[in-house]
């Protein structure tokens, strides 16, 4: 459910409970300056915190719905952040997404890939790995199965509900994505376990 103030601001309770967690791993994992490319900003209470927290870098916010860009912008208005560009639209399941956006030093994904195909990832992350500068790194969270398995009742009747929704999209196994990942030149240096049974991947351009 999300709360809209009178200037445009969204509000999403899932994004307060998981910032803190995430601010942590990517205080790990940022880069001290340089560009970050968020795909699918949401109501844009994270990428309006991050840019607050991680000032000396470049944030910049995407989303594929007009509503939530403008959301991301009103964020950016009310704090004041000259940090953080206007949202652009960018689609990750269009072929050649990456081609008319800037060069960046670092990815973000937020509870995002159980919610497209298998084929949308692919496609991102053969985009991302053309985007990132080299030793360049992308950051992905959300909710995995592990060798296949769910991991509690919520997130098998999640899982459900989404492929009933549409059976191309549901959680993604995680040692697929990390093979995946692979495949376009980016390791994992990192796979943190996060509350509520998420995972936070951080792999890194090698090639």
């Amino acid at each position: 459910m999300r709360v809209t103030e009178e200037d445009g601001r969204m509000f999403a309770p899932a994004a307060g409970r998981n910032r803190d967690a995430i601010e942590a791993v990517l205080a790990e994992h940022l880069p001290k300056a340089g560009n970050v490319l968020e795909i699918a900003g949401g109501t844009g209470q994270h990428i309006s915190h991050f840019a607050q927290k991680f000032a000396s870098l470049n944030w910049q916010p995407s989303d594929i719905d007009a509503d939530r860009r403008a959301s991301v912008d009103a964020w950016g208005r009310y704090l004041k952040l000259e940090n953080l560009a206007a949202a652009r639209h960018v689609d990750i399941g269009v072929k050649g997404w990456a081609d008319e956006l800037n060069r960046v030093d670092f990815i973000m994904m937020v509870n995002l890939l159980h919610l497209i195909s298998q084929a949308d990832m692919v496609n991102f992350m053969r985009g991302a790995a053309d985007l990132l500068h080299k030793d360049g790194r992308v950051f992905i969270y959300g909710p995995f199965m592990r060798d296949g398995v769910l991991t509690s009742l919520g997130d098998e009747k999640f899982h459900a509900d989404l492929r009933a929704r549409n059976p191309l999209i549901g959680y993604k196994n995680i040692e697929d994505v990390v093979d995946n990942l692979l495949g376009f030149g980016l390791e994992v240096k990192a796979q943190i376990e996060m509350p509520a049974n998420n995972i936070a991947l951080v792999a890194q351009l090698v090639n």
